[in-house]
């Protein structure tokens, strides 16, 4: 299946089970593979059920939240991970070396040891100063809230994008289609990688629409007519 776009995810049926890990298994297609984050416990007995009669991806988000869990699903590897809701998997940043001044302001990448006002000393001592790394970058979370459309998502997350020409992202909804959230959506990564994978969701529905962007002026053209 590389390189092919995913089918419109299948119907999950109603269930119930005595663990996570056993839920999961009748709720994600046959052939995917499931991760959970260290600390999750998916063999811990906590008896769940769920409400089916959806797409499988709806009805495991409605699970998962209300065990306050997220999943991230990779239709490219067919892999799901299971975290805790909040998390983005960023390793904690140290704090800096104690007593090292820092001046509010811009930030360089100058040695903050470097620079007049530092005293000589007439001996000299030979001294090891830590590289302070500059703090880990956060992965960005993309969501689509319950009882919100389609539209209304993307015209938030293109005025959360920056245009690298100034300003933000522009949304052009060329459309009279537009589809209901009716389960909570989260995407990890990128803007165009959220709005890929979204898309996928949208591909085969009964009116599919289509996604296409115009870097240069920096606009989302959603329509209900795949581009040419």
């Amino acid at each position: 299946m590389t390189g092919l776009r995913p089918a419109m995810p299948a119907l999950a049926v109603s269930g119930k089970a005595p663990t996570l890990r056993q839920a999961l298994a009748k709720i994600v297609p046959a052939g995917w593979t499931i991760h959970y984050d260290m600390g999750l416990k998916p063999e811990v007995r906590r008896p769940l059920t769920w409400q089916g009669n959806d797409q499988w991806p709806y009805v495991l988000n409605r699970l998962l939240t209300q065990e306050k869990m997220r999943a991230e699903i990779n239709w490219t590897t067919q892999k799901v991970s299971v975290s805790q809701a909040g998390t983005s998997g960023v390793p904690a940043v140290s704090p800096p070396a104690a007593k090292v001044k820092t001046t509010p302001g811009k930030t360089t990448g100058k040695n903050p040891f470097t620079g007049s006002g530092v005293k000589s000393s007439p001996v000299p001592v030979a001294s090891k100063v830590s590289e302070v790394k500059p703090p880990a970058v956060r992965a960005v979370i993309w969501q689509a809230s319950v009882g919100s459309t389609l539209k209304d998502t993307l015209l938030e997350w293109t005025t959360r994008e920056k245009c690298t020409a100034g300003g933000t992202w522009k949304l052009a909804w060329n459309t009279t289609v537009n589809y209901r959230i009716d389960a909570p959506l989260a995407f990890s990564g990128s803007f165009r990688s959220a709005i890929n994978d979204l898309f996928i969701l949208y591909g085969t529905a009964s009116t599919p629409l289509y996604a296409a962007t115009q870097s240069a002026q920096c606009v989302l053209l959603v329509d209900d007519k795949e581009p040419r």
